[in-house]
């Protein structure tokens, strides 16, 4: 009988090993969920933004719609702030261009005309959402794409009597990296039919037009056409949409380099 025990004492002890590898596998199959969970970016009402100084205005007119749909979708404000240190060591949705803000959130792979992007960056100890653009434009693609995607605000939501599903969390997993590489098709254009209808209603109220506008870019288009006659000539004039009462240009454009 000891011979017996110390046999199979022997037996399981040649197959300890193989029986640790597996069960490290196992662990790792049931846990490795509730690690990814747990390391994601937790964006629940009043989620701030972080909008470095600096920032071109055109970027903070799509900030500001941001902030809408996060209102429309959790309820409640998000604060704006410039300084990361006022964030306490808080997630944030950090809004990043091609220079500013902390060096080490910037995605090697944002880079040429328009590439944007969103990921999870850590810095100083917590992870962000960062939405990232190459240049102002890809910045502004990026606010949207990030609305699209993660708060399931749809491009044409204005347009269709959409109203969003109320939330009370949304979990960004940590290896989020949602980049875009610059636009195989260099202008993208939004050509209207029936222009002398649109035109009066767009005149009629600022909120009109900036609808028009805003919903170019949620598209991800970079040229929206203004009259019926193009001029496409190096001298001729190029035309931008004004969406703020600062002057700030929405760098829309008919025709021609923006």
């Amino acid at each position: 009988a000891v011979r017996r025990r110390d046999a199979c004492g022997a037996q399981v002890a040649r197959r300890n090993p193989l029986m640790l590898r597996l069960g490290r596998i196992l662990l790792l199959a049931l846990f490795a969920p509730v690690a990814f969970a747990s390391a994601a970016v937790r964006l629940a009402p009043g989620v701030p933004l972080l909008v470095p100084a600096g920032t071109p205005a055109s970027v903070r007119l799509a900030v500001e719609d941001l902030r809408r749909d996060l209102q429309k979708v959790f309820g409640a404000p998000s604060p704006i702030v410039e300084d990361p240190a006022a964030l306490r060591g808080r997630s944030a949705i950090v809004v990043l261009g091609a220079t500013g803000g902390p060096a080490g959130l910037h995605h090697a792979g944002i880079t040429g005309r328009e590439a944007h992007g969103f990921h999870v960056r850590d810095f100083g100890g917590t992870a962000h959402v960062v939405l990232e653009g190459a240049d102002p434009r890809g910045t502004i693609f990026a606010l949207y794409s990030f609305a699209d995607e993660i708060l399931g605000v749809p491009p044409l939501w204005f347009w269709s009597g959409w109203n969003p599903a109320r939330r009370e969390l949304i979990d960004v997993p940590s290896g989020t990296e949602r980049i875009f590489p610059p636009a195989y098709v260099r202008w993208r254009a939004w050509f209207n039919n029936d222009t002398d209808f649109l035109t009066p209603w767009r005149e009629r109220s600022p909120a009109h037009d900036h609808a028009v506008y805003e919903t170019v870019l949620r598209l991800k288009y970079n040229t929206y056409e203004i009259g019926s006659v193009a001029d496409l000539r190096a001298g001729a004039p190029r035309f931008a949409a004004n969406r703020d009462a600062a002057g700030a240009l929405r760098r829309v454009v008919r025709a021609g380099k923006p």
